[in-house]
């Protein structure tokens, strides 16, 4: 973002144009939002449930389109969305 010169509001719509791609199941996109990660996850699976992942994160949304916001080191919010997501995915 900062490269640049990008703000959120610019980044509307990337996680929807990802999940397109015929072999997606789960879009995810994790960006810097001040002092925090936000986390927007866009499905096309029945039988997921992104909101129960973004709730259990402290976040909310709807069964294929939920988001949250986070404080913790990136590499730990992505080992453990990735782990969630694998249970949510089978």
């Amino acid at each position: 973002l900062d490269k640049y010169a990008l703000t959120s509001a610019d980044l509307d719509g990337l996680v929807d144009q990802v999940r397109r791609i015929s072999t997606v199941q789960i879009a995810v996109l994790i960006y810097r939002d001040d002092t925090r990660w936000k986390v927007s996850m866009r499905g096309k699976l029945d039988g997921a449930d992104l909101s129960k992942v973004a709730n259990e994160f402290g976040g909310g949304g709807h069964k294929l389109a939920a988001a949250f916001r986070t404080t913790e080191e990136l590499s730990i919010v992505k080992s453990k969305l990735i782990e969630r997501l694998a249970v949510e995915l089978k």
